[in-house]
């Protein structure tokens, strides 16, 4: 499904991409491989994992696909809309019936970059979402569909606490702690 508009038309090892929206590209000659069923909610937990990589790794490179970031924005402000539910499940509800979630997403993804061209990207790591932001993001999802979430995070670390997540105080099941000294 290239278009015109898509710099990339040769399909390359992901490791290979150079930057989000290469990535993204690579998807958009592959979606049958990377997205199940066509599904955006697949796209999003691939960008999620994507840009958790990228602050693994240290990278500082500009992500636009987070919640609240700017191509939801851009979407809800073009649209005249807001959603608590992000922009793949924004898209996912209003496309049109000659089209394909996946197709309306990178017609919106070109048109989204030709108008991002003009304005300065925020490479800025200030806002770093970490561990806890993307816990908490997904809670919220769950929580709008009524739905449960488990989180089990893995950790060496026996001083590392969390806030409350919600109502809910983080509890550590202390018959499991392979450290039998673990504070908390």
């Amino acid at each position: 499904m290239p278009t015109e508009d898509s710099p990339q038309n040769s399909v390359k090892h992901w490791q290979d991409c150079m930057d989000v929206y290469d990535f993204l590209e690579q998807i958009r000659l592959r979606p049958g491989v990377w997205l199940p069923g066509g599904s955006l909610r697949h796209l999003e937990a691939v960008l999620t994992g994507y840009r958790v990589a990228l602050g693994v790794h240290a990278i500082d490179e500009s992500f636009d696909f987070w919640p609240e970031e700017r191509f939801t924005k851009w979407l809800h402000e073009r649209r005249g809309t807001s959603s608590s539910l992000g922009w793949a499940a924004e898209i996912e509800r209003t496309t049109p019936p000659d089209s394909t979630p996946i197709e309306e997403f990178f017609r919106l993804l070109d048109e989204y970059r030709r108008v991002a061209v003009s304005q300065t990207p925020n490479t800025s790591m200030s806002r770093f979402p970490g561990i806890e932001y993307i816990i908490a993001n997904r809670a919220r999802h769950a929580a709008v569909l009524q739905r449960r979430l488990i989180c089990l995070v893995h950790s060496d670390d026996p001083d590392i606490r969390f806030d409350p997540v919600g109502a809910m105080p983080v509890m550590w099941n202390s018959d499991e702690w392979s450290d039998a000294n673990r504070r908390g």
